[in-house]
């Protein structure tokens, strides 16, 4: 089936949106491949069941068809793909955490992340979990949970002062319902961004969790350093988490 363009996407929107059951075929026959491109993905690097991430999708989807304001002048694909990442990334959050945090996870969690980053500038592309254990000099097995855990919280960590001796910043990032985009409604969350980001800041923030570049390309195509791109990065989330922790942006 042949992409169609926003207007006709919005017209079968509004017809979902009445349980014209076939509109909503429509949607999901055009979005199936993104859908098993993120099962694809995700069931790769995660070791589930590529059919199970497929259906979690259409969840997303259905979810993003039944919330999305046809007034608003975001486009629907980057609020689709939001929202079906999203519920996929709850789905893993949900079968891998339960309510209880690992101790392990806790005390290598931010150090995790350091090494990531400090590898994808060193080897010029993301590293793979055998690459992070060694470096780290732990288990591959643990190495994957740290990953889990990158996926839920490093999206929109709000933990970077997060440190082995002060436990209680990151049990309150795992305690709370999780802050990605997946529990913003996607389009105001975008336009309350415009007043608090700089140009460069949301550049990086789109390019990481809407597009998913990695830093490397994000630095080149803002003529920066991926150390800048760090930084930039780093900025957003605590100007993000900020206003988050001063109800200045809006949850669903």
């Amino acid at each position: 089936m042949r992409k169609v363009s926003e207007e006709v996407l919005r017209v079968w929107i509004k017809q979902a949106q009445q349980n014209r059951i076939e509109a909503t075929e429509k949607i999901i026959e055009q979005f199936t491949p993104l859908l098993k491109s993120y099962a694809k993905k995700y069931s790769k690097h995660m070791h589930a069941y590529f059919e199970d991430l497929y259906q979690v999708g259409v969840v997303g989807l259905l979810h993003a068809i039944k919330k999305f304001d046809l007034t608003a002048k975001n486009p629907f694909y980057s609020y689709a793909v939001l929202c079906i990442v999203g519920m996929i990334k709850n789905h893993f959050r949900n079968c891998t955490w339960g309510i209880k945090v690992p101790a392990a996870i806790k005390q290598n969690y931010a150090r995790f992340k350091d090494v990531s980053e400090a590898l994808e500038i060193q080897l010029n592309r993301r590293p793979t979990i055998d690459e992070i254990a060694e470096e780290m000099d732990i288990t591959a097995q643990l190495a994957q949970q740290l990953f889990v855990s990158s996926i839920h919280y490093q999206s929109l960590s709000f933990d970077g002062n997060y440190n082995k001796d002060d436990e209680s910043s990151f049990d309150e990032v795992i305690g709370r319902e999780d802050l990605n985009f997946q529990q913003v409604e996607c389009e105001t969350f975008f336009q309350q961004l415009e007043t608090i980001l700089s140009s460069h800041e949301k550049e990086v923030i789109y390019k990481l969790f809407l597009e998913e570049w990695p830093q490397s390309r994000i630095a080149s195509y803002l003529n920066v350093s991926q150390m800048q791109v760090s930084r930039l990065r780093k900025h957003a989330l605590n100007k993000i988490k900020r206003m988050l922790e001063k109800e200045q942006l809006s949850y669903i």
